[in-house]
This record gives structure tokens, C-alpha cells and sequence, in this order.
């Protein structure tokens, strides 16, 4: 999913960067969001805290659900600890 040139939201099968701290504000991670709604992002960040304490290390995964039956399911794993551009 990625913002296309018109500013509407294109749907494809693909990845998304991703940073330990859930934040999913910005590039594709705010396609993201977008798409299936803010409240994604709080159960990414719930899970976060849950199972890493607040900031998941970078080269970690897990799996959660998005509540969409086209795309069921959301895997974040953490590119960077913090966002850069590069």
C-alpha cells in the first residue's frame, strides 16, 4: 500500500518499514493506518509494551491481526529503532 501520485491510496501486497516503538505515522506506515484505522496502531503499540517491555528490538516480528478479511494480517518487524531518513 503506498500513496500514489494523485494522493490516493494504492493497494498492493508488500512491506512496510517499521521502527520498535509502533509509531506508524509516516511513508507507508500512514498508508497503513489509514487503511485499517488508527486502532492498529494502539494494538501494535499494546502489543509492544506487552511483550517487549515498550520498544521491540529491531530484528524481531510478530504476527497480529487487522480485522480486514482481504488482508488479515500485519506483521511488525522493526527496520530501525528510531526514524531516519537514508
Amino acid at each position: 500500500m503506498y500513496i500514489g501520485p494523485h494522493g490516493h491510496v494504492v493497494i498492493v501486497d508488500a512491506d512496510g518499514n517499521a521502527e520498535t516503538f509502533g509509531l506508524m505515522d509516516g511513508g507507508v506506515d500512514a498508508a497503513i493506518t489509514a487503511y485499517f484505522g488508527s486502532q492498529l496502531q494502539e494494538r501494535v503499540q499494546q502489543n509492544i509494551i506487552r511483550e517487549y517491555l515498550g520498544e521491540q528490538p529491531v530484528g524481531t516480528a510478530f504476527v497480529i491481526e487487522t480485522g480486514n478479511s482481504k488482508h488479515p494480517w500485519l506483521v511488525p518487524a522493526p527496520t530501525m529503532r528510531v526514524p531516519l531518513i537514508i
